[in-house]
């Protein structure tokens, strides 16, 4: 760990950050060869790089509790379950721009009682509830301070999730069109904000 310091802040680099390992248990060489390389494995794929600034009274409380590490591993685990939950927004929501495009480019243009046109319409209410259902937690605050604009915009109904657009299915085209602009505005958020936790959070 390398710590530089300056007036008012100090920047922490960690390089290497891994999960607290569960204590190994005896066994036979062939099995300890293998539970040896897929531990190799499971670390190459925990190791993380964090670049954060802390205030300096903040570091020195953690320095003086011997806390600095712990306080390490929560930042890289609550980014990591930030990362995970944008990343499950972004496929529901690319699942329910298909049925509503297919809708927009149907040539002639559906009627609204169409059997076809209505079944897609209640695949996107199902694709719907799931994004309504998902609960994204925030990142830790260094980097939710860098996102608070854009985070609290694109979680913005009441219950913190992503204000998806609700249709009947005899909603008219001009709603779907709406409802498919807004899932596009949507889908761009997620990507600023998964670009601004790429910055805070590398895997190596």
């Amino acid at each position: 760990m390398k710590i530089e310091t300056d007036p008012n802040f100090t920047a922490i680099a960690v390089a290497d950050l891994q999960k607290a390992q569960q204590p190994a248990i005896p066994n036979s060489p062939a099995s300890t060869k293998e539970a040896s390389a897929h531990k190799a494995e499971t670390n190459a794929a925990d190791q993380v790089s964090i670049n954060v600034q802390i205030p300096r009274k903040t570091l020195e409380t953690l320095q003086q509790f011997g806390q600095v590490g712990d306080f390490l591993n929560n930042l890289a685990t609550s980014l990591r379950k930030t990362s995970q939950g944008l990343s499950k927004s972004s496929e529901i929501v690319e699942k329910m721009k298909e049925p509503l495009d297919r809708i927009i480019k149907q040539y002639p243009p559906f009627n609204t009682d169409d059997q076809e046109r209505m079944d897609l319409l209640m695949s996107y209410s199902s694709l719907r509830d799931q994004i309504k259902s998902l609960m994204v937690p925030q990142p830790p605050p260094p980097v939710y301070e860098k996102v608070q604009p854009l985070w609290q915009n694109l979680f913005s109904d009441k219950d913190g999730t992503i204000p998806a657009p609700q249709l009947n299915v005899d909603a008219p085209d001009s709603h779907v069109k709406v409802a498919a602009s807004q899932l596009d505005f949507f889908s761009d958020q997620i990507g600023v904000i998964r670009d601004e936790l790429s910055n805070s959070i590398k895997a190596m």
